[in-house]
């Protein structure tokens, strides 16, 4: 930052709940930040091939597409990026982005090994399994389980989100133990909707669920109060191993 000079263009592309909240937080820290150093300022634009936050409900999109022209962060929809070179982002319709700085925040995909593995994928590439998170294999060898981003579970497919690897690996844990042991497997049943919480970066946040939609400080802080939690299980809140 502190060789930045002039105004410096910061695009994010893709225009999911992850890049919505890194062109947010990203224009409030690097604006406090160059506003202490004095001399550059800093542009943010949002780079998305379809509509913003294309997952969540219309009011939600409607206070984030507020909160972005609050901010002056530049919004551009219907831009499908094909490559970048040389400080330019090119569309697939021949048109150009220029940038200082480029984050990519897309959707994920998943790695070309898994559609030679010789387990079955869905139309998209990511290995099918049944409701006991085991994968659906051309042969009858051994069960291969598998949960989290690189799994969809047959009949009931699920947007790429966190919550749902989070809640299908208890199940993937259980079902592990249950076929070391010879039980009973468990059948997941994923949930239809969920709690997102959008970090404005102003100290508030956005929250969609189901059809509500709504803006607030204490948002933010039960977000705060979620992600720490959730982190203290992976720290502290760790059971002590013998």
């Amino acid at each position: 930052l502190p060789e930045w000079k002039g105004e410096r263009r910061v695009l994010v592309v893709g225009g999911g709940a992850g890049g919505f909240e890194l062109a947010m937080t990203m224009h409030a820290r690097l604006t406090k930040e160059l506003q202490k150093l004095g001399g550059a300022t800093v542009k943010v634009g949002l780079v998305t091939r379809s509509a913003l936050l294309p997952q969540h409900t219309l009011g939600a999109r409607a206070l984030a597409a507020k909160a972005m022209r609050d901010k002056g962060i530049e919004l551009y929809s219907g831009y499908e990026v094909s490559h970048a070179d040389a400080g330019q982002l090119h569309c697939t319709d021949g048109r150009t982005l220029s940038y200082d700085e480029c984050i990519w925040c897309t959707e994920g995909s998943p790695q070309s090994w898994v559609s030679s593995s010789g387990l079955r994928t869905d139309e998209h590439g990511f290995l099918l399994v049944d409701q006991h998170m085991r994968c659906h294999k051309l042969t009858h060898d051994a069960p291969i389980f598998a949960g989290g981003d690189i799994a969809s579970i047959d009949g009931h497919p699920r947007p790429k989100a966190g919550v749902f690897a989070v809640m299908a690996g208890m199940t993937l844990w259980l079902n592990l133990r249950a076929t070391l042991r010879g039980e009973k497997l468990v059948t997941y049943w994923p949930q239809v909707s969920f709690l997102g919480l959008l970090n404005l970066g102003d100290g508030s946040c956005i929250a969609s669920k189901g059809s509500l939609a709504m803006h607030g400080q204490w948002l933010w802080e039960l977000k705060d109060w979620i992600d720490r939690r959730w982190m203290w299980n992976y720290s502290e809140g760790l059971p002590e191993m013998p």
